[in-house]
């Protein structure tokens, strides 16, 4: 293990740990890459839409250098 890696949990107050899980990671001089593994349930209401919609613009919001989110969005057509 590399121990120049330095991470932190995000903790943003419009999600629950259950729909996603975010990362800060520091990398070289002020750029930094947040990371964020997402669910989204096929079955999800326009509210829960909403909710997920509301949480990654904040994630967007937050302008770090580099972002990657994956997961499973269950959004149809775009396979």
């Amino acid at each position: 293990m590399h121990n120049s890696v330095k991470s932190n949990e995000l903790e943003l107050k419009c999600v629950s740990s259950e729909t996603a899980v975010w990362s800060e990671i520091k990398l070289n001089g002020h750029d930094n890459l947040i990371v964020g593994v997402v669910y989204r349930s096929p079955s999800s209401t326009d509210d829960e839409n909403e909710q997920f919609i509301n949480m990654i613009t904040s994630i967007v919001n937050m302008r770090s250098s580099h972002l990657m989110i994956m997961g499973d969005f269950n959004y149809a057509g775009i396979d």
